[in-house]
């Protein structure tokens, strides 16, 4: 092999490695201004609420986006309650600004209202629900306490209104935010006698909930935290169904361990 032949593939080489070590750069700094972005208008842990409530101090403002009607023989409409972030934590003793002055027209938009009836994949969860009566003009929240609403499907059984709620409680991954990534718990709301249920008996990490077409189930995909670090991994760790009965209220696997096993055997070439 000549000099120059050499030369050609010495350099081919050294670009490929430049850009290799460019774009893992770029990646780790991109995952770093991406979580940010995203976490911004998450609901905070109690962690760092209690920092800010010791200097008297809100980070945070309530915010409406939409309003659906669910029961149009009653009026009866769901308000999801969102945050947004402040640029500054203020004092909570000031005055709290939530009106518009002086905005021209032109800057007024008006975006249509999507549909509350499935599952909200959005960064900015929602920290409350209002139960709006039109009729009546009386509002009031499903919860009294703070959480993060991460999933929510109303289901009718007769003439009553329910909620299936997917809530984040409690900060489990320690990283100042109530959200997906942290372990979820299911509960049942009856909307007009405002009586809550839980669902399953501890936390779980839970990435998706949809109604099954047809039937009085609403399938949950949980993610099996096999070596209990409290962080569900989707690389390495599986994933099961779980069913909700409107009905009965039964919490159970969708497919039994037995044929769960017996498929896991034939993988295992047993």
């Amino acid at each position: 092999m000549n000099l120059k032949k050499f030369n050609t593939i010495l350099l081919s080489i050294t670009l490929s490695l430049a850009i290799i070590i460019l774009t893992i750069g770029l990646y780790e700094i991109i995952k770093e201004i991406i979580p940010s972005r995203v976490q911004k208008n998450q609901v905070l842990s109690e962690k760092k609420i209690d920092k800010l409530l010791k200097e008297n101090k809100r980070a945070q403002l309530i915010n409406f986006r939409t309003i659906d009607l669910i029961d149009s023989t009653k009026q009866t409409y769901i308000i999801p309650v969102y945050q947004k972030s402040l640029k500054e934590p203020e004092l909570i003793s000031e005055a709290l600004k939530m009106e518009v002055i002086d905005i021209p027209d032109t800057y007024q938009q008006y975006s249509p209202s999507s549909s509350s009836y499935g599952y909200y994949s959005g960064y900015e969860n929602m920290n409350n629900i209002l139960i709006f009566n039109s009729k009546d003009e009386v509002s009031y929240p499903v919860f009294d306490r703070r959480v993060s609403i991460i999933d929510y499907i109303v289901y009718s059984i007769a003439n009553k209104k329910y909620l299936f709620l997917v809530l984040c409680e409690n900060d489990s991954n320690n990283d100042g935010y109530l959200n997906k990534n942290d372990l979820l718990s299911l509960y049942s709301y009856d909307i007009y006698s405002k009586e809550m249920k839980r669902i399953n008996k501890k936390d779980e990490f839970i990435l998706h909930s949809y109604r099954l077409e047809n039937s009085d189930k609403i399938i949950i995909e949980i993610g099996i935290d096999r070596n209990n670090d409290n962080k569900f991994i989707p690389e390495n760790e599986p994933m099961v169904f779980k069913q909700f009965n409107i009905i009965t209220h039964d919490y159970t696997q969708l497919i039994n361990n037995e044929i769960i096993q017996n498929l896991q055997n034939i993988l295992d070439g047993k």
